[in-house]
């Protein structure tokens, strides 16, 4: 099973201080997290609706990625549709990994995530 973590260094979480916030009537917070893919990549992405449900609905909501450099080595690149609440992994040559394929080796891909929060 993919697995979606919260780093729990990250802002507002206790490990690094208070979140981040500037201006207006709200704050916002940085969140990070890690994802690990796993044997049986479905078509369409990994579900990260957990990342969504931190957030507000409707909200800003911004989630960058070491996608450019997410794992070189195995020629795989990673992209967030905000539609669908997924990952979706993308080859070198720019198309979507296969559904069920095992993508297992890519661990520890970054994503931050930049909004209003829930």
């Amino acid at each position: 099973m993919a697995t979606l973590t919260r780093v729990a260094e990250s802002p507002g979480q206790g490990g690094r201080g208070a979140s981040a916030f500037w201006g207006g009537p709200r704050h916002v917070v940085i969140r990070a997290y890690t994802f690990d893919f796993d044997n049986s990549y479905p078509t369409g992405g990994e579900d990260i609706s957990g990342i969504f449900n931190d957030f507000a609905t409707g909200g800003l909501l911004q989630i960058l990625t070491n996608g450019a450099q997410a794992d070189a080595t195995n020629g795989r690149f990673v992209k967030v549709d905000y539609t669908n609440k997924k990952l979706m992994l993308y080859t070198a040559l720019g198309t979507q990994a296969t559904d069920t394929s095992d993508q297992s080796a890519i661990t520890g891909v970054r994503l931050i995530a930049i909004g209003y929060p829930a």
